[in-house]
């Protein structure tokens, strides 16, 4: 299958996340072993990360809002997954903390002072990336899906699916106050299925995207024929 116009093929590279300039692309390369690298999207030439001490990347890398540093998911030999710091200016990558974590897509606050994440007992955290233990998220509740940071880094957006009508909440993650911002309610529900948690709301709230599952059968009678 050949290219759209107007689009150029940057590598055979699995893509975890466009820089805020939109001049570098941050991407996986398959192992074994695997590496993490640059990819320019204009002039330029690709940026190979060293791997340091790490067995293995996981799909899940985020830019800081500054373009000088990414996060993203790795794991030591014989070890769970962590979340490690990477400085564009070089150096090997280190762990932003020694607990097991998995990073949420586009988790890192807006001021880049820490990273939304899972631990290991599937609590949503937030993580210093100074350093520090996780802390879990005030005004979280067990069904709440993460959906994106607003402008304001003290507030989180999430979603309440697993319905045919999600609520999308703002949180304030320092206080816990939850504030209902909109109902989602597809105009037709013929064949919908329950919502996952696949939402990603834009900063200012008033855009969001989500996927949804919908299946239509056709009934048929069917005679003997004579």
């Amino acid at each position: 299958m050949g290219l759209a116009s107007g689009t150029r093929l940057l590598g055979k590279r699995i893509a975890e996340g466009i820089s805020d300039d939109g001049k570098w692309v941050l991407a996986m390369l398959p192992g074994p072993p695997s590496r993490l690298m640059l990819l320019p999207t204009g002039a330029g030439q690709p940026h190979e990360f060293p791997n340091g001490s790490i067995d293995g990347y996981n799909s899940k890398g985020s830019w800081f809002h500054d373009g000088k540093r990414v996060a993203f998911d790795a794991h030591l030999p014989g070890k769970p997954s962590q979340i490690f710091l990477q400085d564009l200016s070089g150096g090997d990558p280190r762990p932003i903390s020694p607990d097991p974590l998995v990073s949420v897509q586009g988790g890192i606050s807006p001021n880049d002072v820490q990273i939304l994440a899972y631990n290991a007992e599937r609590t949503l955290v937030l993580a210093p990336i100074s350093g520090g233990p996780p802390r879990p998220v005030a005004g979280i509740h067990g069904d709440d899906s993460p959906a994106g940071w607003s402008t304001d880094p003290a507030h989180l957006y999430v979603v309440v699916a697993g319905t045919l009508h999600p609520e999308l909440y703002q949180v304030n993650v320092l206080t816990g106050e939850r504030k209902l911002l909109r109902k989602i309610s597809p105009a037709d529900t013929a064949g919908l299925y329950p919502f996952r948690g696949n939402f990603t709301v834009a900063a200012d709230g008033r855009t969001m995207a989500y996927e949804y599952d919908r299946s239509l059968d056709q009934l048929f009678l069917a005679e003997p024929s004579r």
